[in-house]
Protein backbone atom coordinates (compact mmCIF):
# COMPACT_ATOMS: atom_id res chain seq x y z
CA UNK A 1 0.00 0.00 0.00
CA UNK A 2 2.01 2.79 -1.32
CA UNK A 3 1.79 6.27 0.58
CA UNK A 4 -0.21 4.10 3.14
CA UNK A 5 1.61 6.04 5.99
CA UNK A 6 0.62 9.27 4.43
CA UNK A 7 -2.83 8.27 4.04
CA UNK A 8 -2.99 7.10 7.93
CA UNK A 9 -1.23 10.13 9.29
CA UNK A 10 -3.73 12.54 7.15
CA UNK A 11 -6.56 9.84 7.99
CA UNK A 12 -6.04 9.95 11.38
CA UNK A 13 -5.57 13.52 11.79
CA UNK A 14 -1.88 13.43 12.96
CA UNK A 15 -1.00 16.77 11.42
CA UNK A 16 -1.84 19.59 13.63
CA UNK A 17 -1.21 17.13 16.43
CA UNK A 18 2.35 16.41 15.17
CA UNK A 19 3.05 19.80 13.99
CA UNK A 20 2.40 19.39 10.36
CA UNK A 21 -0.35 22.00 8.62
CA UNK A 22 -3.45 20.69 8.24
CA UNK A 23 -5.08 20.24 4.74
CA UNK A 24 -8.63 19.98 4.68
CA UNK A 25 -9.16 18.65 1.15
CA UNK A 26 -6.40 16.06 1.92
CA UNK A 27 -7.57 15.38 5.15
CA UNK A 28 -11.06 14.87 3.36
CA UNK A 29 -9.84 12.38 0.71
CA UNK A 30 -7.19 10.49 2.93
CA UNK A 31 -9.86 9.83 5.69
CA UNK A 32 -12.12 7.98 2.65
CA UNK A 33 -8.89 6.10 1.54
CA UNK A 34 -8.47 5.09 4.51
CA UNK A 35 -12.55 3.84 5.12
CA UNK A 36 -12.00 2.06 1.73
CA UNK A 37 -8.38 0.30 2.93
CA UNK A 38 -10.14 -0.81 6.18
CA UNK A 39 -13.03 -1.87 4.26
CA UNK A 40 -11.19 -4.21 1.52
CA UNK A 41 -9.05 -5.38 4.83
CA UNK A 42 -11.73 -5.99 6.72
CA UNK A 43 -13.15 -8.67 3.25
CA UNK A 44 -9.82 -9.93 3.34
CA UNK A 45 -10.17 -10.73 7.02
CA UNK A 46 -13.78 -12.06 6.61
CA UNK A 47 -12.35 -14.19 3.47
CA UNK A 48 -9.88 -15.81 5.78
CA UNK A 49 -6.78 -13.68 5.50
CA UNK A 50 -5.23 -13.29 9.18
CA UNK A 51 -2.66 -10.81 7.83
CA UNK A 52 -5.54 -8.53 6.61
CA UNK A 53 -7.14 -9.18 9.96
CA UNK A 54 -4.20 -7.76 12.01
CA UNK A 55 -4.26 -4.62 9.64
CA UNK A 56 -7.51 -3.64 10.24
CA UNK A 57 -6.59 -4.08 13.75
CA UNK A 58 -3.81 -2.24 13.76
CA UNK A 59 -5.55 0.64 12.19
CA UNK A 60 -8.25 0.81 14.76
CA UNK A 61 -5.29 0.62 17.42
CA UNK A 62 -3.64 3.73 15.46
CA UNK A 63 -6.94 5.32 15.74
CA UNK A 64 -7.32 4.85 19.41
CA UNK A 65 -3.70 6.13 20.12
CA UNK A 66 -4.36 9.00 17.97
CA UNK A 67 -7.61 9.84 19.84
CA UNK A 68 -5.85 9.72 23.11
CA UNK A 69 -2.75 11.81 22.16
CA UNK A 70 -5.27 14.31 20.90
CA UNK A 71 -7.09 14.01 24.23
CA UNK A 72 -3.76 14.87 26.01
CA UNK A 73 -3.00 11.84 27.11
CA UNK A 74 1.07 11.19 26.71
CA UNK A 75 1.06 7.03 26.84
CA UNK A 76 -1.52 7.75 23.74
CA UNK A 77 0.88 10.05 22.00
CA UNK A 78 3.66 7.56 23.16
CA UNK A 79 2.94 4.28 22.37
CA UNK A 80 1.34 5.80 18.36
CA UNK A 81 5.06 7.44 18.29
CA UNK A 82 6.59 4.16 18.84
CA UNK A 83 4.49 2.52 16.68
CA UNK A 84 5.53 4.87 13.94
CA UNK A 85 9.11 4.31 14.43
CA UNK A 86 9.64 0.79 13.54
CA UNK A 87 6.57 0.81 11.21
CA UNK A 88 4.24 -1.76 13.12
CA UNK A 89 1.76 -3.50 11.75
CA UNK A 90 0.05 -1.43 8.28
CA UNK A 91 1.91 1.95 9.02
CA UNK A 92 5.24 2.45 7.28
CA UNK A 93 7.81 3.53 9.60
CA UNK A 94 8.74 7.34 9.85
CA UNK A 95 11.37 8.66 12.42
CA UNK A 96 10.46 12.17 12.00
CA UNK A 97 6.62 11.75 12.86
CA UNK A 98 7.54 9.45 15.98
CA UNK A 99 9.96 12.44 17.16
CA UNK A 100 6.79 14.36 16.98
CA UNK A 101 4.89 12.22 18.82
CA UNK A 102 7.77 11.58 21.36
CA UNK A 103 8.33 15.11 21.78
CA UNK A 104 4.47 15.71 22.49
CA UNK A 105 4.65 12.46 25.16
CA UNK A 106 7.48 14.37 26.46
CA UNK A 107 5.68 18.12 26.72
CA UNK A 108 2.91 16.52 28.36
CA UNK A 109 5.21 14.77 31.19
CA UNK A 110 6.02 10.68 30.27
CA UNK A 111 10.13 10.59 30.73
CA UNK A 112 9.63 7.82 28.48
CA UNK A 113 9.09 9.98 25.18
CA UNK A 114 11.71 12.44 26.75
CA UNK A 115 14.08 9.84 26.69
CA UNK A 116 13.09 7.85 22.81
CA UNK A 117 13.20 11.54 22.02
CA UNK A 118 16.88 11.66 22.88
CA UNK A 119 17.41 8.20 21.57
CA UNK A 120 16.20 10.06 17.98
CA UNK A 121 18.71 12.69 18.65
CA UNK A 122 21.51 10.76 19.45
CA UNK A 123 20.85 8.79 16.32
CA UNK A 124 20.13 11.53 14.04
CA UNK A 125 16.58 9.78 13.47
CA UNK A 126 13.99 11.79 12.22
CA UNK A 127 15.98 15.10 13.58
CA UNK A 128 19.49 16.20 12.86
CA UNK A 129 22.28 14.58 15.23
CA UNK A 130 22.81 16.06 18.10
CA UNK A 131 24.31 15.29 21.07
CA UNK A 132 23.27 18.62 22.50
CA UNK A 133 19.49 17.83 22.20
CA UNK A 134 20.03 14.36 23.30
CA UNK A 135 21.38 15.00 26.58
CA UNK A 136 18.69 17.83 27.20
CA UNK A 137 15.87 15.53 26.58
CA UNK A 138 17.32 13.03 28.69
CA UNK A 139 17.77 15.75 31.50
CA UNK A 140 14.46 16.54 31.03
CA UNK A 141 13.24 12.62 31.38
CA UNK A 142 15.51 12.85 34.52
CA UNK A 143 13.68 15.57 35.94
CA UNK A 144 10.37 13.97 35.71
CA UNK A 145 11.19 10.66 36.80
CA UNK A 146 14.86 10.79 38.13
CA UNK A 147 14.78 6.71 38.61
CA UNK A 148 14.19 6.54 35.14
CA UNK A 149 17.36 4.15 34.05
CA UNK A 150 17.72 4.00 30.56
CA UNK A 151 18.34 8.36 30.41
CA UNK A 152 20.52 7.52 33.12
CA UNK A 153 22.64 5.53 31.41
CA UNK A 154 21.83 7.49 27.93
CA UNK A 155 23.19 10.76 29.38
CA UNK A 156 25.96 9.21 31.21
CA UNK A 157 27.43 7.57 28.25
CA UNK A 158 26.85 10.75 25.83
CA UNK A 159 30.10 12.20 24.34
CA UNK A 160 31.36 15.44 25.92
CA UNK A 161 30.45 18.11 23.32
Amino acid sequence: MTGFRVVLALALGLGPIIGLSPVAAQDDDSAAELAQIKKELLALCDAGDPDACLDASNIADAEALKAACAEGMPLGCYNLGARIAVGDGPLDPSPEMAVRLFARACNLGLAHGCNDLGDHFRRGEGVPQSNARAAEAYRRALAIDPAHERASASLASLPAE
